[in-house]
């Protein structure tokens, strides 16, 4: 028998089929939207240089990572199985590099017990997203540690489910539109590939054998990763926008859709202030604030596509733990494309980006809470 070693990339023939459950079409959906996203990177709404762009790619191509792995491949609620966001070197919409965000799908029409043990880390978070009136994801209901009954060793029980098993203390309800759970965890010293997941989730109503794959499944499983890559893409862009009018500030934007709140699954135990650094090689943004009250904060920099910056030494980030405070607990940090003096312990290297993202965000924060910080750009020399 003569192999052909070109046949795969030679016209097959197409199989006779009555119906294909969509399969094709919403591939050809999503092949559609990634050549449309790519318009987006290439704007002139967009800007920005060569290093925008190439970051703008891969931005895009790591929300496809991220929409086939939730949707096509994990995407069913009655097998949940979780996703790890960060894997594989992923950013997706603004990603911390302290944290580890797994989700798993879930429906009101099902209930599942999620079991593990506490991590030890600074903060942990544990949500089930809605959607809101206009579609995008809210928060239906959510525990911390504090709120939940744990065992001597950090073991815990949760039930997610519509209505409330008796007896149980940990229970998140899913409400009419609940369609995932997210759990947040927060590590100051601990590298990435380090962190844990300690924690499951099974369905307690499962069948005894697994469900076939058809082509239907996958139809409606890929015209949601297309539709997360859509949303994703365009909150990226829109917030970009938004936070570059002004630049160097912390005064609110200009222009301002609440709406876009929700495309970044929100959450009530996280504060976040952020503003659009717009830096000359010889200027510098001095950002700066009040004491950080909570279990867990960070002021980090982004790139364009809100992605964390990373360069010679690791992310360009300070988090409790290695920011220098005053002893009244105020802050300074310099943003700069040059090493300020040992006077500026806070130092943040942008690494060739002229602009990008700067933000400070509070995970659990106390009951006083944290004044908006302020944002000025000056002369290097100045500082």
């Amino acid at each position: 028998m003569k192999i052909d070693p070109t046949a795969a990339s030679k016209s097959a023939t197409p199989l006779r089929l009555d119906s294909d459950g969509g399969a094709r079409a919403a591939w050809t959906q999503l092949t559609d939207t990634l050549n449309t996203l790519t318009s987006r990177v290439y704007s002139e709404e967009m800007g920005g240089d060569e290093i925008d762009r190439a970051e703008g790619m891969r931005a895009l191509m790591q929300s496809f990572s991220l929409g086939a792995e939730l949707f096509i491949e994990k995407g069913n609620p009655r097998e949940p199985a979780f996703t790890n966001w960060m894997a594989s070197g992923r950013k997706v919409l603004g990603d911390n590099p302290d944290a580890r965000y797994d989700s798993a799908p879930v429906s009101p029409e099902h209930s599942y017990q999620v079991t593990g043990t506490l991590s030890g880390c600074a903060a942990q978070t544990f949500t089930v997203y809605g959607r809101g009136p206009l579609g995008w994801n809210n928060v239906a209901g959510e525990l911390i540690p504090d709120q939940m009954e744990i065992g001597p060793k950090g073991e815990f029980s949760l039930i997610l489910s519509k209505t409330r098993p008796e007896g149980v203390k940990n229970w998140i309800e899913l409400n009419d539109s609940a369609h995932m759970f997210l759990v947040r965890q927060f590590f100051e010293n601990v590298p990435i590939e380090k962190r844990p997941r300690d924690f499951e989730i099974h369905r307690l109503d499962a069948p005894d054998a697994p469900e076939l794959y058809t082509e239907t499944e996958f139809s409606l499983r890929t015209e949601q990763a297309a539709k997360f890559m859509q949303i994703a893409v365009d909150a990226t862009f829109g917030l970009a926008q938004m936070r570059s009018d002004p630049a160097n500030s912390m005064e609110p934007p200009k222009q301002f859709d609440p709406a876009i709140v929700g495309i970044y699954y929100p959450s009530v135990y996280n504060i976040y202030f952020g503003g659009w650094f717009d830096l000359a090689d010889d200027e510098a943004l001095i950002f700066e604030g009040e004491a950080l009250r909570g279990n867990y904060a960070i002021v980090h920099i982004m790139n364009a596509w809100l992605q964390s910056i990373e360069g010679p030494g690791g992310n360009q980030k300070l988090n409790k733990s290695t920011l220098k405070t005053q002893p009244d607990g105020s802050w300074r940090v310099i943003v700069s494309h040059k090493k300020p003096g040992a006077d500026y312990p806070n130092w943040l290297n942008p690494h060739g980006h002229k602009r990008g993202h700067f933000t400070l965000r509070i995970v659990h924060p106390d009951g006083e809470g944290t004044t908006r910080p302020k944002a000025r750009k000056v002369k290097f020399a100045d500082l």
